[in-house]
């Protein structure tokens, strides 16, 4: 099973990394509490029915997370809080390429450390 861990922030396209990741209606409609302050932001792309919201990445891991992860978090559910990112924390756990020491520096730099009240986004796709 793969797995990606991703923390972004909205930007506009031009602040979107070179790969254009962005946030779909969908998405954005089921969390507009969140996402009201970013609405300025919503861009027409070619190819999506509805205006899109870009982000840009603040943080990546792959892999790195005990079975325990996949049971407390759901798949490509948006997490908005740090008190989640705090959660997710305790799953990190290391493997024969990377030390959990490595893992956990990795973990709280990109994810804890910079995550930003009211504009930090963290996922998980598996």
């Amino acid at each position: 099973m793969g797995l990606d861990i991703r923390h972004v922030k909205p930007c506009t396209r031009d602040e979107a990394s070179e790969v254009l990741d962005y946030f779909v209606f969908e998405e954005i409609n089921a969390n507009q509490a969140f996402f009201q302050k970013f609405l300025h932001l919503l861009t027409e792309i070619e190819g999506e029915e509805a205006p899109v919201l870009f982000f840009s990445e603040l943080g990546y891991q792959r892999k790195g997370m005990r079975r325990r992860f996949f049971e407390v978090f759901e798949n490509d559910k948006l997490y908005f809080d740090k008190q989640d990112v705090m959660k997710a924390y305790e799953f990190v756990e290391g493997d024969s390429n990377y030390a959990l020491e490595e893992v956990q520096f990795n973990f709280r730099k990109h994810f804890v450390e910079n995550f930003i009240e009211g504009e930090s986004v963290v996922f998980a796709s598996w």
